[in-house]
C-alpha cells in the first residue's frame, strides 16, 4: 500500500436476530468514529450494513435446502475494511444461496436492499469463502481524500489483508 498506510479491519460476530441490524448498525458507527471516517461515506455505509445484516437475518431464518446439509452453528458476521481508497462492508452468513437483486412492487415493504446497495457502493458482490459452509457479500465504498481523518491510521485496531473473492462482482 503506498505510504506504507496497513488496511484496518473489524470483525463482529452475531446471532442472526432482528436486533442484529441494530447492533451491527451500532458496532459500525463506533467503529468508523474510532476510525475517524465521517461524512456520507458513513451514512451510506451504514445503509449498506442495514440492508446486508437484513438479507443475512432473512435468510438465515428461511428453511435450507436439506440436500445441502445444515450449518453446525448459525452466525452472521459484520466486517469492515478501511483503506486509503474505500470502506469495504462484508456481512457473512451460512446460507450459501447467492444474493439476487428482485424487482419489487412499488407498494413492496421488502425486495429493494440490494438495489440500495449497488446505488451506494462503487462495486458489490459475493463469495463462497472456503472452508466456511455460507457466504459473503460485500460493498465496497468509495473514500474520498476528505472522509478519513488522520487517527485511522493509526488506531491500534486489528490489521488484516482483504483476501480477494472469485464470487460474483457487480459495479464497476
Amino acid at each position: 500500500m503506498a505510504g506504507g498506510r496497513q488496511p484496518l479491519h473489524s470483525r463482529f460476530d452475531l446471532a442472526p436476530s432482528p436486533s442484529a441490524v441494530r447492533w451491527g448498525r451500532k458496532h459500525a458507527a463506533g467503529i468508523l468514529a474510532a476510525w475517524g471516517v465521517a461524512g456520507a461515506v458513513v451514512d451510506d455505509g451504514l445503509v449498506v450494513v442495514s440492508e446486508l445484516l437484513s438479507n443475512a437475518v432473512q435468510h438465515s431464518v428461511e428453511p435450507l435446502d436439506p440436500a445441502e446439509g445444515c450449518p453446525d452453528s448459525v452466525v452472521c458476521s459484520l466486517l469492515l475494511w478501511l483503506t486509503e481508497k474505500g470502506l469495504t462492508v462484508s456481512v457473512y452468513d451460512a446460507d450459501r444461496r447467492p444474493p439476487v437483486p428482485r424487482n419489487a412492487p412499488t407498494d413492496a415493504e421488502r425486495g429493494r436492499g440490494l438495489h440500495l446497495v449497488a446505488a451506494l457502493s462503487e462495486a458489490w458482490g459475493y463469495t463462497h469463502p472456503a472452508p466456511a459452509s455460507g457466504k459473503l457479500v460485500w460493498a465496497r465504498l468509495a473514500l474520498p481524500a476528505h472522509a478519513a481523518g488522520d487517527g485511522w491510521r493509526n488506531s491500534g485496531a486489528t490489521v488484516l489483508p482483504i483476501a480477494a473473492g472469485a464470487g460474483e462482482v457487480r459495479g464497476a
